[in-house]
């Protein structure tokens, strides 16, 4: 098992993760163009140069640091000549600091990054609801390279995750084992 732990931007956090399986964090600006799953009001106040900042001292005690670009609506802004101008700005200086992957919740993005940046790993946020077969095969025939299994729709259906792990194709599952309380994000922990 390996760990995938909620970033609060506190150097303690990574003091205390060290002896655990965590491979990433994960986090972003408090606020950026397009957002992310959860409302802003619930992040630490961040700002590019703290962010850029962690992403080093992450990377200095060997751990991944994954972007969260998984808002589920952005009112089509993705779609227009100024939202791609955002885009590409923010996926550019994401690659520039050394992030190892990001978090989307729409198939314009995963597809954007791995044109754009392919050095980045994309994960498909569990605010899609991957939930069966059909719709691990969907993400990994459009690049994914990991994917985040629904944890409001599947729970010990063990059958349905073979199917799904069958379906991946190698590609990676990942499942959230704990449910966030508060402001609190829950944290996906990957199993193969």
């Amino acid at each position: 098992m390996k760990l995938s732990v909620a970033c609060n931007f506190d150097d303690a956090l990574l003091t205390g993760l060290q002896g655990f399986p965590v491979y990433e964090i994960y986090g972003k600006l408090t606020s950026d163009y397009f957002g992310g799953g959860r409302p802003s009001f619930y992040l630490p106040e961040v700002r590019r140069p703290e962010l850029a900042a962690y992403v080093r001292k992450t990377h200095a005690a060997g751990i991944q640091f994954n972007y969260l670009l998984n808002a589920m609506a952005m009112g089509n802004r993705e779609y227009t000549r100024e939202g791609q101008r955002h885009a590409e700005e923010l996926l550019d200086w994401i690659d520039e600091i050394g992030v190892d992957s990001v978090t989307v919740a729409n198939i314009y993005f995963l597809r954007l990054v791995k044109r754009r940046q392919p050095r980045l790993k994309v994960r498909v946020s569990s605010h899609l609801h991957t939930d069966n077969p059909r719709k691990v095969r969907f993400w990994v025939d459009n690049g994914a390279d990991y994917i985040v299994v629904s944890e409001t729709n599947i729970h010990r259906e063990l059958a349905v995750l073979a199917a799904m792990q069958e379906a991946a194709q190698g590609v990676e599952l990942q499942l959230i084992v704990t449910i966030g309380a508060g402001k609190i994000a829950p944290s996906p922990a990957t199993t193969r």
